[in-house]
């Protein structure tokens, strides 16, 4: 939410210029209600997600720099974190772009 007030003014002008990007993109079958994209009503096909994803990877590809991480931790090694992307670990080659829910 912070970081959609900072760069749009409010969450509704965010949310529209993620509709408007994923409209851009070719994303027919994708509405964003809110900046997380969780909305109960909000939708988006697997389609979609691909060439949002491939998007990302294009023009960002240190992206998976982050998204293929298993396990980390920060704070001096006193909280571990661990990657919902099951795949990251098991399958060579994945992405860790989408988690699945």
């Amino acid at each position: 939410m912070a970081l959609a007030e900072h760069l749009a003014g409010s969450e509704e002008a965010f949310v529209e210029r993620m509709n408007r990007r994923a409209a851009e993109l070719g994303m027919n079958d994708t509405l964003f209600l809110d900046c997380s994209g969780l909305s109960d009503d909000a939708y988006s096909s697997a389609y979609d997600v691909a060439l949002m994803s491939r998007e990302l990877i294009l023009h960002h590809p240190s992206i998976r720099d982050y998204t293929t991480i298993w396990m980390d931790s920060i704070r001096g090694g006193q909280f571990q974190l661990a990657n919902t992307n099951k795949l990251v670990r098991f399958y060579e080659g994945a992405t860790g772009l989408k988690t699945g829910s």
